[in-house]
């Protein structure tokens, strides 16, 4: 009996110093083998700590702006039923109202028969606005001295243009004229020639020129016909 007695407490030493052995290696001794990975080759690494930088070329969302509060214009003028563009688009006749209006920056443009355009850069906001507009009497003065070339020879006198329309003084009392716009067609300027051309529409031709060494007389006259003439 004292020899198994014995051998049991041998065999309960030595299981106690295998197990402390055991302790050892785990605490103090070598590492053990690494962690296995979960999730095989389709895991996600950890999300970066916040405050971090995005990575070069990601998107990050930026708020969007609110929405811009849009206003109102009431255009009227001195004149009724003046034609009314804005950023040269037609709007109608004055007076007129022009809703949804972004603020900023806007052109405005109203003309009328025998009256100068108005134009105008508007700075606009929020809200309801009234721009009045006084349109100035359209002047057409312009006059040169010219030489009127015939067939056979000249005769000198007056070019002169005016809201009524183009006229020619001059003592040959038969080419003498006084033509609305409208009678005529376009005025044509050949500067080297120093030639303007003047067509009565179905009648007949006039060419003028100048003793000025060049034509800006005559080139200055044609462009205020040719402005005058595209006015409404």
């Amino acid at each position: 009996m004292s020899r198994g007695r014995s051998g049991l407490f041998i065999l309960a030493a030595a299981g106690a110093a295998l197990a402390a052995g055991v302790v050892y290696l785990i605490v103090g001794g070598s590492p053990g083998p690494p962690a296995p990975v979960t999730g095989g080759a389709s895991a996600r690494p950890p999300a970066p700590p916040s405050g971090k930088s995005p990575a070069p070329g990601s998107r990050t969302a930026t708020p969007s702006a609110g929405p811009v509060e849009a206003g109102r214009l009431r255009i009227v003028a001195d004149v009724p039923g003046a034609a009314v563009f804005f950023d040269h688009n037609y709007v109608g006749r004055t007076p007129v109202e022009v809703r949804n209006v972004i603020a900023g920056p806007h052109r405005l443009n109203v003309s009328a028969e025998n009256r100068e355009v108005y134009a105008e850069t508007l700075e606009t906001g929020p809200g309801f606005r009234t721009v009045i507009v006084r349109l100035q009497p359209f002047r057409l003065d312009e006059s040169v001295d010219v030489v009127h070339r015939h067939g056979i020879g000249s005769c000198e006198g007056r070019l002169s243009a005016t809201s009524a329309g183009l006229r020619y003084e001059s003592a040959d009392k038969d080419d003498a004229f006084m033509r609305p716009f409208v009678d005529l067609e376009p005025l044509e300027i050949d500067y080297p020639k120093r030639n303007l051309r003047v067509k009565v529409r179905k009648g007949k031709t006039y060419n003028f020129t100048t003793k000025a060494g060049n034509a800006d007389d005559l080139a200055r006259l044609q462009q205020k016909v040719e402005a005058a003439r595209k006015r409404p």
